[in-house]
């Protein structure tokens, strides 16, 4: 058959019109799926015959061939002409054709021409034809047509062939994978021919997206991959289209996903980042979707954008991201670092990058995960000060600087106060993050504005109690008295609040999140723990709480009494107590009653242990934080070592037994504290016949105890002792006069029970 006798066989219909017929027919009968994309397809009799037909131009090829005729590439031009038409490439490959071709593509010395066609015919043979792809694979043909690459001007079939190959078939992507492909077209574009494939980019990066799907390419694919591609994306000075960006940073991060990849590309974070800034910057998904024909550029930049940020997390987290200096050591490798640097730009950058904020802050609470690095975050780069300019954009508050208010961003706001909750763990730190205490910040998450975004209002209150562990400074900024218009902007209402501690305590009586409550009362219970700890009071409490509140509803907490000397620290504390209950004492009872976290039940007790030693106002708050049954209950518990107390039980009963059931009457416990002599003729300040001090049960030298969360093994021990300091302080003659009977019966008998069961696990200490 000449040239032009195949070029007529392709142009025959027969066998077709049938088929087209019938499918004509079944849509008029409603029998068909409506697929209008279906292809016709060819009778059994048609396909028949255009393999025979093609058999005869096989043997004609072979014949050319073996006489070294240049016939044959006139024929292979028309087969490669003729296996564009789809319904040509089965029989093309059932005829022996296409083996034929694949068979002859690595002959030395073929001439250009020949070659060419045949990769035609092998490429177009191969497209949406699945037979003919497993044709490649069973005989081991993808490695011939790999080497083609290294011919530039064979560069255009030859990738075109691959793509054609692989698309849709994996043992092809697989094979082509081990045979090293991803190395091969990444020489391409690293190096003097990255010019002549430029053309080809689209394509390259749909096969490499291809070949990372496969297994082996995390193991074995060019380590170079994802710095080739992002160098090409982010060049300016041969500055690629919106759709070559996306296909090239889409790939590299695919290939970043995979630890192996992230690690040796750690000196390529720059271009990383550089890449991740065009994408919000550079190209807009709107100005695509005007300008560009092509409607899945837009979403295809788009799911780029999306893609950065959990590859930007995970490289992040790898220790050589940004190197973290040791405690004492120097810190300009930190300080200094161009990729610190960059985040920090982001960090400052005007409202529409809100992402790169986002993304900045991610990354940059990765690094912060160490004492020493956060103290150089905050006293050598001052990276909180952009953070509170976020911040008050995202809330309205009050920065430094002029705020331009923006939409409401909920994932920016979550983003921030994480990188902060990093940032304020080290007590060095916590001073200089005060002034997100101020009304318009931390506060305005905590009112009824913040409640439409739950998420950043649970890790406002958390960061709001990491300010205050250990900070008086900060406690003082959350109890100072607001001015009006201070006091509406931290509530979101006008003239609702006194302090910004009034609005932390709003959030604990309207929220219904179980989480949140936890992180207000354990916020209140550091309040509480400063103002009875070593810094004066004077220095956390303005003259201002010298005067008693004024509003009706506020409970009285009286600084003076028969037996106590009025002090300024009492007075102070007191009216603040005063002007904060009943909401404090109901949030600090939580902590009691929770029986999930047994720790923070624990710091309770540490905390109320602390506020009623030696302070009326301190024990009178614990009094009123025990006055609910539950916490009541909680308190006979961790005394008494009994866990059956229930709701209906009489808690004096309870108070009176310990947990392993023992018997001991309270004279019995009295005269053993004393050496055996009658506890009722040698005790001083009873009542009922029972001694309200420790030092009359022996135990003078308990004081209140902070446990070690670690060592749980002494954690219910440490936790009878604190409750027990408790329990004789409300007993004195200034917080007794604020506990009624029935409770204070409970209270002399939880001392007389607890004080048996510490003596007796001294005494066994003591004999072991």
């Amino acid at each position: 058959m000449t040239p032009e006798d195949i070029e007529e066989l392709f142009k025959r219909t027969d066998g077709m019109t049938a088929v087209v017929q019938q499918q004509q027919q079944q849509q008029n009968d409603g029998d068909s799926d409506g697929d209008d994309d279906e292809e016709p397809g060819l009778s059994t009799d048609e396909t028949t015959y255009r393999i025979a037909r093609l058999k005869d131009v096989l043997l004609e090829v072979q014949a050319a061939w073996d006489s070294g005729s240049e016939d044959l590439d006139s024929i292979a031009e028309k087969l490669g002409d003729g296996s564009r038409r789809s319904l040509w490439r089965l029989p093309i490959g059932e005829s022996g054709l296409l083996d034929f071709f694949l068979g002859i593509l690595p002959t030395p010395d073929l001439r250009p021409r020949l070659r060419t066609h045949a990769l035609r015919l092998i490429g177009n043979s191969c497209a949406d034809t699945d037979e003919n792809r497993a044709r490649v694979v069973e005989g081991g043909h993808i490695n011939s047509i790999i080497d083609l690459l290294q011919h530039d001007n064979l560069l255009p079939y030859v990738v075109t062939v691959l793509y054609n190959v692989l698309v849709d078939y994996e043992p092809v992507q697989l094979q082509a994978s081990e045979a090293g492909l991803s190395h091969r077209l990444i020489d391409l574009l690293d190096g003097p021919r990255l010019d002549k494939s430029r053309p080809l980019i689209g394509l390259i990066c749909k096969i490499l997206a291809l070949l990372i799907t496969q297994e082996p390419e995390a193991r074995t694919g060019s380590p170079a991959t994802p710095r080739v591609l992002l160098s090409i994306a982010t060049d300016r000075q041969h500055a690629v289209e919106a759709e070559d960006f996306s296909a090239l940073t889409s790939v590299a991060l695919a290939y970043l996903t995979h630890e192996t990849f992230q690690t040796s590309n750690l000196p390529s974070v720059p271009l990383l980042l550089d890449a991740f800034s065009m994408a919000h910057t550079t190209f807009d998904p709107s100005d695509i979707e005007d300008d560009d024909d092509d409607p899945e550029a837009a979403a295809q930049l788009k799911q780029v954008r999306s893609a950065f940020v959990p590859v930007l997390a995970d490289i992040s987290a790898l220790p050589g991201f940004i190197p973290a200096p040791a405690r004492g050591a120097d810190q300009s490798q930190l300080l200094e670092h161009p990729v610190l640097k960059t985040l920090q730009g982001w960090l400052r950058g005007p409202p529409e990058h809100a992402t790169l904020q986002s993304a900045a802050c991610l990354a940059l609470g990765n690094v912060a995960r160490s004492d020493a690095t956060c103290e150089a975050l905050v006293g050598g780069a001052a990276v909180h000060e952009p953070l509170i300019e976020l911040l008050a954009r995202c809330t309205g508050g009050s920065g430094s600087a002029p705020v331009t208010m923006a939409p409401p961003n909920p994932q920016l706001t979550h983003a921030v106060i994480s990188f902060l909750k990093n940032l304020a763990i080290p007590a060095g730190n916590k001073p200089a993050l005060g002034p997100l205490l101020e009304p318009g910040l931390l506060p305005k998450l905590w009112s009824t504005w913040g409640d439409t975004q739950p998420q950043s209002q649970f890790a406002a209150v958390s960061l709001g109690r990491l300010l205050l562990v250990g900070c008086p400074p900060n406690v003082g900024r959350l109890c100072r008295v607001l001015s009006g218009d201070a006091a509406g902007d931290a509530a979101g209402e006008p003239g609702r609040s006194k302090t910004s501690l009034h609005v932390l305590l709003g959030l604990f009586a309207r929220s219904d999140v179980e989480p949140t409550k936890t992180e207000v009362a354990r916020a209140a219970a550091n309040v509480c723990r400063t103002l009875h700890s070593a810094a004066p009071v004077e220095s956390v409490l303005s003259s201002e709480w010298e005067e008693a509140p004024a509003t009706a509803d506020h409970t009285t907490y009286d600084a003076t009494t028969t037996t106590t000397t009025t002090t300024t620290e009492e007075t102070r504390r007191a009216n603040l107590y005063a002007a904060h209950s009943p909401a404090l004492p109901t949030a600090l009872s939580l902590l009691l009653t929770q029986a999930r976290f047994p720790v923070l039940r624990s710091e309770a007790w540490f905390v109320l242990a602390l506020i009623s030693r030696r302070s009326v106002s301190g024990a009178r708050l614990a009094c009123a934080v025990l006055d609910p049954v539950g916490a009541c209950r909680a308190l006979v518990e961790a005394i008494t070592g009994r866990q059956d107390v229930s709701d209906g039980d009489d808690l004096l009963v309870a108070a009176s037994s310990a947990g392993d059931g023992g018997g001991t009457t309270v004279e019995d416990v009295l005269s053993n504290s004393v050496g055996g002599a009658p506890a009722a003729t040698q005790q001083q300040g009873q009542v009922g016949g029972v001694s309200l001090g420790m030092e009359g049960l022996g135990l003078g030298d308990l004081q209140p105890r902070q446990v070690d969360p670690v060592a749980r093994a002494g954690m219910a021990r440490i936790d009878r002792e604190n409750a027990l300091c408790l329990v004789a302080e409300l007993l004195r003659d200034g917080a007794g006069a604020e506990v009624d009977q029935g409770r204070k019966a409970i209270y002399e008998r939880l001392l007389v029970t607890g004080g048996e069961l510490v003596l007796n696990s001294r005494g066994e200490g003591a004999s072991a």
